[in-house]
């Protein structure tokens, strides 16, 4: 089984996809942990495709690109369980980068920069850097206003407060 979770430092439009499993050996179960790294664009990219093409259809594809890779000569493709279950956690996870179907871009942009700010993988400074690129101009102030309302609007859990420098 597998369990997929995503860091950053917050500071760099990337992040790391942490895959945890655990593996049968023959001195018994073996914990194991892959690091992917990616950019927040291919994040971003890659939950776009599974949300339009949903949970299902995402991982049939996904199945479909590991079997490709494993084409040989020899031998048939198939995948194993372990393959099978790593791949659900993964879509599991890349559905979770929103938290739910939204029907408007600013609404997807804001709950995905959202989602990875809880996580504490990325800064309001790179969530707003990143939101220009989709949204147009947006100053961080104003982004981090602008989410601040949308998760008070939508009911979500209020982002953490980030320290400021005292005063002179």
């Amino acid at each position: 089984m597998g369990e997929v979770d995503g860091v950053g430092d917050g500071k760099e439009l990337s992040l790391r996809f942490i895959f945890r499993f655990t593996e049968e050996t023959d001195k018994g179960p073996c914990q194991r942990e892959v690091y992917l790294p990616m950019s927040v664009f291919t994040a971003w990219e890659i939950a776009e495709a599974v949300q339009k093409l949903g949970e299902e259809q995402a991982l049939t594809f996904a199945r479909l690109a590991v079997t490709i890779t494993k084409i040989t000569p020899d031998e048939p493709p198939h995948l194993t369980p372990d393959e099978t279950a790593r791949l659900q956690a993964a879509i599991d996870r890349l559905t979770g980068l929103f938290s739910q179907q939204w029907e408007t871009l600013e609404d997807r942009v804001i709950d995905f920069t959202y989602q990875w700010m809880l996580r504490k993988a990325m800064s309001r400074e790179v969530a707003a850097l990143f939101a220009s690129t989709k949204l147009g101009p947006q100053p961080t102030d104003a982004y981090r206003k602008k989410v601040d309302r949308w998760v008070k609007a939508h009911g979500m859990a209020a982002l953490g407060q980030t320290k400021r420098r005292p005063r002179k």
